[in-house]
């Protein structure tokens, strides 16, 4: 039986935050110890916060009536930090190791299970980046913002911005549940390639 077309955008956000929600409770539970690991090293390899905040714009997408609306909303992403305290530029020794395989994003296990993210969707953007949106732009909005998306996957490394876009427009038009678990399923898989690929 399938829903009324009305109704299936609706179900698939409850679906998704369910989703969100059930991974990022186990991930953190798992991960709690690795997690803990991580920011004893950080601390011990040089002085300063374990953690590093960051403003981003995120998106509160809902869907009534066959309608999908949305509105902007700040959020705050964490991540475990990767430079010097003095000097932001300079990657610590930890610090390389932890952005080579993208643990450093760990944290935001705790944005998706606050429910600031979801665990796929395009990336969030910087206020400054947003303030500078034409119409076209906004669209990445339409689709809640999250750790990995379509465009992570599919555009190449020096991509400009309007190719990202256009991944993260598609996304937004055509995202369903089954798209979402691929796009968990090839990330991985990603890294691991760009890794062995990286000199």
């Amino acid at each position: 039986m399938r829903l009324p077309e009305k109704y299936r955008y609706r179900a698939y956000l409850v679906a998704k935050r369910w989703f969100d929600l059930g991974i990022s409770s186990v991930a953190i539970i798992l991960l709690a110890i690795p997690m803990l690991i991580i920011a004893i090293v950080i601390k011990l390899d040089s002085p300063g916060a374990i953690w590093r905040q960051e403003v981003r714009i995120g998106s509160r997408v809902r869907g009534k009536g066959g309608r999908k609306s949305w509105e902007a909303k700040g959020i705050v992403l964490y991540e475990f930090r990767t430079t010097s305290e003095a000097d932001p530029n300079s990657i610590t020794r930890i610090g390389g190791v932890l952005r080579r395989f993208s643990l450093h994003k760990l944290p935001r296990l705790i944005n998706v299970w606050r429910d600031d993210i979801s665990l796929v969707g395009p990336s969030p953007a910087l206020p400054s980046e947003v303030d500078r949106y034409n119409t076209a732009e906004f669209r990445r909005l339409e689709a809640k913002q999250g750790w990995f998306g379509w465009s992570q996957l599919k555009a190449p490394a020096d991509a400009a911005f309007e190719q990202i876009l256009a991944f993260d427009v598609w996304y937004a038009d055509n995202a369903n549940l089954w798209l979402d678990a691929k796009i968990l399923l090839l990330t991985p898989i990603a890294v691991l390639r760009n890794n062995r690929a990286a000199p």
